[in-house]
């Protein structure tokens, strides 16, 4: 599964915010209602399903933080990976 499926069809399933298909890479996490502890579930779960782990530096919930901005730190974990 390529990245961009992974974080869709997390922030669908998990955090349960908007149908997949109204999710975009534009949005803003807090626009789909994502706060800290939804945050840190929805990171739980793309480790999980991805294989990856996230950076520390990447672990705090912020405004500018988007859909496209998990999906670059997945796809650049999972190059890593496979190094």
């Amino acid at each position: 599964m390529d990245a961009s499926s992974i974080v869709l069809l997390a922030l669908s399933d998990c955090c349960d915010v908007y149908p997949l298909e109204e999710i975009h890479e534009n949005l803003r996490l807090d626009e789909l209602g994502i706060d800290s502890l939804r945050f840190m579930e929805l990171i739980i779960l793309l480790e999980e399903r991805a294989q990856i782990e996230f950076p520390d530096e990447f672990l705090e919930l912020s405004m500018e933080k988007t859909v496209r901005f998990l999906i670059q730190i997945i796809k650049d974990e999972m190059r890593n990976l496979n190094k």
